[in-house]
């Protein structure tokens, strides 16, 4: 009854406004058809566009037909104000040109050209050309593909093990085989409530291939794919919680069920919330702000005052009602740490100084007094960057260990082969006349920091040299180093050579480094020992 009322009003203002102006037409609408019209989004038409360019889908090496790849959901994005931004006018004045020069490190005066640089990259403290002949040798290039791999059950490869957009697989579309292939596989797979794992490369030279769950559908009665790519392991991440499998930290039933009712008090009906018809909000806000601009271009972007979507006052309710309930069954408790606690000085010191010295500051932020009555000294911001320990250039006889890795963490200086001769030199120190057995333990703690030192820098091979000649001035006859050192020390801890497992520059197998470590003859005592075996050998031929 009322909108016929309406009606009736509205042919009577367009009757007596036409006959007030016979030239003049005018069509007279009610407004909310329009408001109605300009809250509705309209779907913006987009190119079709086929990801897949091998168009070949493999279920076996005999069940092959073509197939197209789309995207079903596409990121909406803001549209580029370049169109709208006007020229630069010329500039008068010369334009800055910026040019970039090499030079070399032998004669800072010659210009290296663009085809004799390549790529470096930092290996420990060396630089390792790597030129892009390199770079595509390594790479992986593997050419277009879509295979099928197995079927398995739906929930066997469930949702959560989903991580990319979601893409539509259809069969080509002037390929009628295809057409009915794509039919009577996806058929059989609703069938049995099968889903596959495909293995796909979209295109050639692509950077990896890629584990994906092809989900049987018919949408508007075209049979397809829904496509989602798989997580691998580094894709995981592990929570910050215990196992859930052990008792104590296994939830009640009544958390479980106060779970439930919070998760779905969030539900939104589908009465209050309509995708269809709610327009992006970003973008709107975007469009709403370039049409203020334009009649304005002192215009201050406003705050947000209200957000696109309230859910209703019942909703809310029902939340804050399900959220007590979880408050009440998840008390949270304070964790307090077990064990002995350390405690340090530095924390006290800097209590004290909190207490003795209190800085007053006005609104500039300038000290105006300190608790004693006199100025109070500001700090210098930059001592933050500042290092003042003092450098070690050489390794000591008090601390070699510590010297050593001191010169080995410089980063100013490369300090890698003072540092190895001077432990060097201070092992042999230990084990030579002016040593002993009491230097032993010593000898032994700079030898394993000279190791561990040359593996990290990759330069095994002056490791191997120094416990090589080691070793033959130990077991010398001549010589002043013990011998009881190899036997006590380097025997018992299994001291022996980096091998090439460990660093791939030496060339010492394991079963030459285990063989290292026995004790062998010195050449003094092979001859010695030659000698007596010839005199044996004369006499019993007298004999």
């Amino acid at each position: 009854a009322s909108k016929s009322a309406s009606r009736t009003k509205l042919k009577e203002l367009e009757s007596s406004i036409s006959s007030a102006n016979s030239d003049v037409h005018i069509d007279i609408h009610d407004s909310n058809e329009y408001i109605h019209a300009l809250e509705t989004p309209k779907p913006v038409t987009t190119r079709l566009f086929n990801k897949y360019q091998g168009g070949v889908f493999e279920i076996s090496s005999k069940v092959k037909f073509h197939v197209h790849v789309y995207s079903k959901i596409s990121v909406a994005r803001l549209p580029s104000l370049s169109k709208m931004s006007a020229l630069a006018g010329k500039a008068e004045s010369a334009k800055v040109q910026r040019e970039q020069q090499y030079k070399s490190t032998v004669n800072p005066d010659v210009q290296v050209a663009p085809e004799e640089r390549v790529s470096g990259y930092m290996y420990g403290k060396e630089v390792v050309p790597f030129s892009t002949a390199d770079e595509a040798t390594m790479g992986y290039h593997p050419p277009a593909a879509f295979q099928v791999l197995f079927f398995a059950p739906k929930n066997h490869v469930g949702i959560q093990f989903l991580k990319s957009p979601v893409d539509c697989v259809v069969a080509r579309p002037d390929a009628p085989n295809a057409n009915i292939a794509m039919i009577s596989l996806v058929q059989a797979m609703l069938r049995k409530g099968n889903v596959a794992v495909a293995r796909y490369v979209g295109r050639k030279n692509a950077k990896a291939a890629k584990l994906v769950r092809l989900s049987p559908a018919v949408t508007n009665q075209v049979p397809c794919f829904y496509m989602c790519e798989l997580a691998c392991l580094h894709d995981f991440r592990d929570y910050e919680f215990p196992s859930l499998d052990s008792e104590s930290q296994r939830p009640s039933q009544n958390q479980v069920d106060a779970m439930k009712r919070l998760i779905k008090s969030f539900t939104i009906d589908e009465e209050d919330f309509k995708p269809e018809n709610t327009a992006n909000p970003v973008i709107r806000r975007f469009y709403e702000t370039v049409h203020q601009r334009c009649l304005d271009e002192d215009y201050k972007i406003p705050e947000i005052e209200q957000p696109p979507f309230v859910p209703s006052e019942t909703t809310l309710l029902n939340i804050a009602d399900n959220m007590k309930g979880i408050t009440r069954l998840f008390p949270l408790q304070v964790a307090s740490p077990t064990g002995k606690q350390k405690e340090f000085w530095g924390a006290y010191l800097d209590e004290v100084q909190e207490e003795t010295v209190t800085r007053l500051f006005d609104k500039d932020g300038k000290i105006v007094r300190a608790k004693d009555g006199g100025e109070a000294k500001v700090a210098d911001p930059t001592s933050w960057f500042k290092d003042d320990k003092p450098k070690v250039n050489a390794v000591g006889n008090v601390h070699p260990v510590e010297d050593f890795w001191a010169m080995l963490d410089r980063r100013d200086k490369d300090m890698f082969q003072d540092a190895v001769d001077g432990i060097s030199k201070h092992i042999l120190t230990f084990l030579g006349p002016l040593g002993g057995p009491e230097y032993f333990d010593k000898a032994l703690n700079c030898i394993r920091a000279l190791r561990e030192g040359c593996l990290k820098n990759s330069q095994g091979n002056n490791f191997n040299a120094f416990l090589t000649q080691l070793k033959d001035d130990l077991l010398s006859d001549d010589a002043d180093f013990s011998e009881e050192f190899w036997e006590a020390k380097i025997q018992t801890n299994s001291i022996t050579l980096i091998t090439e497992d460990e660093d791939m520059t030496c060339n010492v197998s394991q079963k030459d480094a285990e063989k290292f470590l026995l004790k062998q003859e010195s050449k003094s005592k092979q001859e010695l020992r030659k000698a007596l075996d010839e005199d044996l050998s004369d006499l019993s031929d007298m004999d």
